[in-house]
């Protein structure tokens, strides 16, 4: 619908006068008999929208898109009918992005556990590592094998 349209739609019989009390002082009555019956060439300001908006007793969106039409832009409506196939690229694009999340939200799950667990891990290898230290064979569990952790430590430091 063009803005010409959907003012005479919306206005009610009022006239342009009434039209422009409404606008509560946007729009004056000689502007808004030129916006009703001229050509429009540009997009008014947005006071104007709003002022129309208000005085019409519509959203500024259905403003809005009543000048891009009178204009002749390109407009998608995002809501507007759509076919069977589109229906159905729709629903399997939303599928896959939900399976896409599912898998997402597994992995954040499994990687929280994990550095909870390394966390813990390290925690207690901290505090085990004084003790290794003093005494290997008590974690080596053999006395070859704690020369074989102290050899390892060297090489390390």
């Amino acid at each position: 619908m063009n803005l010409h349209t959907l003012i005479a739609t919306y206005k009610d019989g009022r006239s342009y006068q009434a039209l422009a009390d409404s606008s509560n002082g946007a729009i004056s009555q000689k502007a808004f008999q030129s916006i009703a019956t001229r050509e429009t060439k540009a997009f008014p300001s947005a006071d104007t929208i709003k002022g129309l908006a208000t005085a019409l007793n519509v959203n500024q969106r259905t403003i809005i898109n009543a000048i891009a039409e009178s204009l002749d832009l390109c407009q998608e409506d995002p809501t507007g009918p759509r076919s069977p196939q589109a229906v159905a690229d729709l629903e399997e694009q939303h599928a896959k992005l939900l399976e896409k999340l599912h898998h997402l939200q597994e992995q954040n799950y499994y990687w929280e556990n994990h550095a909870a667990t390394y966390k813990q891990y390290r925690r207690h290898f901290t505090r085990l590592q004084p003790i290794a230290q003093q005494r290997p064979w008590l974690i080596a569990g053999t006395q070859h094998q704690a020369n074989h952790i102290k050899t390892i430590a060297g090489e390390q430091q």
